[in-house]
């Protein structure tokens, strides 16, 4: 549901060259982002028992956000 939306907001952005558009594509995105990661963290929790799910959040939690730190950094060094 929301990878889809997500991709379609890279889509929309990568391929125009309009200002309106290209926000119009961030919008998209941000929205299909923000109902994915939800179901993603929910997929992941599953699979852990009751007792283990908060250390799971907070693992998960720090993987993403050493994600979102780590990848400008990456991409600036590239």
């Amino acid at each position: 549901m929301g990878g889809g939306r997500g991709g379609a907001g890279f889509l929309l952005m990568g391929a125009t060259d309009h200002v309106s558009l290209l926000i119009a594509g961030a919008v998209v995105n941000c929205v299909g982002t923000g109902l994915l990661l939800p179901s993603l963290l929910t997929l992941a929790l599953s699979r852990l028992g009751f007792a283990d799910r908060g250390r799971g959040t907070g693992l998960w939690t720090a993987a993403f956000f050493l994600g979102e730190f780590a990848c400008p950094l990456a991409l600036l060094a590239a």
